[in-house]
């Protein structure tokens, strides 16, 4: 729906070695999928509170069911 979040310690550690990698390439290449591939947003999520604040927002959703 939203792409895909690449998210933690390691994640945040590897970020900036992912181009070199070649990480959106091993990635997208994917034959006749490749267009639809492309087409999915990656991000790597840096925020330290992203769980708990995840977690919070699903506590207040489900209260107010």
């Amino acid at each position: 729906m939203g792409g895909i979040c690449l998210s933690g310690g390691v994640a945040r550690a590897v970020a900036p070695h992912l181009a070199e990698l070649g990480f959106l390439r091993a990635f997208t290449d994917r034959g006749p999928y490749t267009d639809i591939v492309r087409a999915i947003p990656v991000s790597v999520v840096t925020e330290d509170d992203f769980a708990l604040r995840g977690c919070a927002r699903y506590l207040r959703q489900t209260l107010k069911a």
